[in-house]
């Protein structure tokens, strides 16, 4: 199924990594990244998020380091996102995990070779591309494959799709 509001014509969205960042650690641009999904949601797009984002996050979340809170907390703060992206009844997120299959890595490495890009950002460009997805990223890395003619797969930013969506 192809979705089209305004100018986003695609089958649906890979949200990169950094986009659920900024939600768990509460970061900068958190309430836009709620607003982009919630906004996307409320238009049916559909939302994928890759297995690789998931592990990130969860890595991410867990580290003492980054994350300093006590245990209790953490754990009733991811069951929470948990529960957000993976409802169980009502949908408040309802995002998919994506992942390459073994027959479809070495797409990875073809992307690191062609656009010099990281294997975390490589993997999530690949994933695009055999889903046929468009990627919403603040990510530096991907945001200059705009520039590429052409590029692999659209790359947007969280303000590019508010302006977008007129939200």
């Amino acid at each position: 199924m192809i979705y089209l509001i305004g100018e986003l014509k695609t089958k649906g969205f890979l949200l990169d990594t950094n986009i659920f960042l900024e939600i768990m650690l509460n970061q900068q641009k958190k309430n836009l990244a709620k607003k982009v999904i919630e906004g996307l949601m409320r238009y049916s797009y559909s939302l994928h998020m890759s297995d690789f984002t998931l592990h990130t996050i969860g890595i991410k979340f867990w580290d003492s380091r980054k994350n300093p809170k006590p245990l209790d907390e953490k754990r009733r703060a991811w069951e929470s996102f948990l529960n957000d992206i993976f409802p169980e009844t009502d949908i408040r997120f309802n995002i998919l995990v994506v992942s390459l299959t073994k027959r479809h890595l070495h797409l990875v490495g073809e992307v690191i070779e062609k656009y010099n890009l990281d294997f975390d950002d490589a993997y999530q460009v690949a994933l695009a591309m055999k889903f046929g997805l468009d990627i919403i990223s603040e990510d530096d890395d991907l945001k200059r494959l705009c520039d590429c003619d052409p590029p692999p797969v659209r790359i947007y930013t969280l303000t590019e799709i508010t302006k977008i969506l007129g939200i």
